[in-house]
């Protein structure tokens, strides 16, 4: 095991859980390797039988380094963990199979915790947009609008990272890692970086977040079904850590930012009787603002879809439960 490149830093295991991503991930790999601080890329393959397997063991053979390992799907969460006991350096990193690292990225999260025990380190992880946005890019530019305002919170208050926790691209002491635990007990549907960071934060650890330490996400276009169902799953993610773990966000926070008028929007698409019509309105009013080319109103209609189908989402199971008694 190197350690840190010969700089006296602690070792790193680098762990990146992967599914059905065998080109993405390849990229992933490939600019882990050209950093001399990786001890080892330990690479859990989560039961995806698309070629990412063998394409990794024809890589390591030429790079002792990497170290493919393969398990029955279980989700992300599992294969860190995976990861996480198989590793063998000090301090683990943690990078998602859709990420890019820049040079330097893991000698920068190993300075962090040479210079202190007890740390959660996030990197910065910005969505790569395109420079000529297309229609249908609305999820990603979602996506790297309201990541970057979690940037800005982290950084006005440090308190909040461990409370709004992004694992595409962190850090932590293996032991630290092993004694939290990176799999929830119970599997939830959505937000399970955010449960992950209420754990670290009840052991005592503490949240630094640098954008220096820099990796580029590669965010993957997303489809209206695909958003929608997205947002049925965050949804049913939010409500269990808000009320089944007594944590997390108000289900309904996200409505708060909108005009009355759309909020009552919202409210008839997750109402029984219209939500069929309103969510097809607003559906066909993202498909024709992208078509001609007005992104604004494009972004703008999937963020009221998504918090209708949410509160939709969160109403339906909150009357089932009071059904069943």
């Amino acid at each position: 095991m190197v350690d840190g490149a010969g700089s006296g830093l602690p070792t790193a295991s680098v762990v990146v859980p992967t599914f059905n991503r065998r080109d993405g991930v390849r990229a992933t790999v490939e600019s882990v390797l050209a950093d001399a601080a990786a001890g080892e890329i330990i690479v859990v393959v989560d039961g995806c039988r698309d070629g990412t397997m063998e394409m990794l063991v024809e890589l390591a053979s030429d790079e002792p380094r990497l170290r493919p390992l393969f398990t029955e799907n279980s989700g992300a969460e599992r294969a860190r963990q995976t990861g996480a006991v198989a590793a063998r350096g000090d301090v683990l990193v943690f990078l998602d199979d859709d990420v890019v690292a820049a040079p330097g990225l893991v000698s920068g999260h190993l300075r962090y915790h040479d210079a202190r025990d007890r740390l959660v380190v996030l990197g910065y992880m910005p969505a790569e947009l395109a420079l000529l946005r297309r229609p249908g890019m609305f999820a990603t530019a979602l996506y790297a609008r309201e990541y970057e305002a979690t940037c800005q919170r982290w950084e006005q208050d440090p308190a909040s990272i461990l409370r709004s926790l992004w694992a595409g691209n962190f850090s932590i002491r293996r032991n630290d890692a092993l004694e939290v635990g990176l799999a929830t007990p119970a599997p939830l549907p959505y937000h399970e970086d955010m449960a992950l960071g209420l754990r670290c934060l009840n052991v005592g650890l503490t949240g630094v977040f640098d954008r220096t330490l820099l990796a580029h996400h590669l965010h993957a276009p997303r489809s209206v079904e695909t958003f929608v169902a997205d947002a049925r799953r965050q949804a049913r993610g939010a409500l269990a850590l808000h009320h089944e773990r007594a944590c997390g966000p108000f289900p309904f926070a996200d409505e708060e930012p909108f005009p009355p008028l759309v909020r009552r929007v919202i409210k008839w698409g997750a109402s029984l009787r219209s939500r069929r019509m309103v969510q097809k309105f607003l559906r066909m009013g993202i498909a024709v603002a992208g078509r001609v080319h007005l992104f604004y109103i494009e972004s703008y209609l999937a963020m009221v879809l998504r918090s209708s189908v949410q509160r939709e989402t969160i109403l339906t199971i909150e009357s089932q439960r009071d059904a069943a008694g």
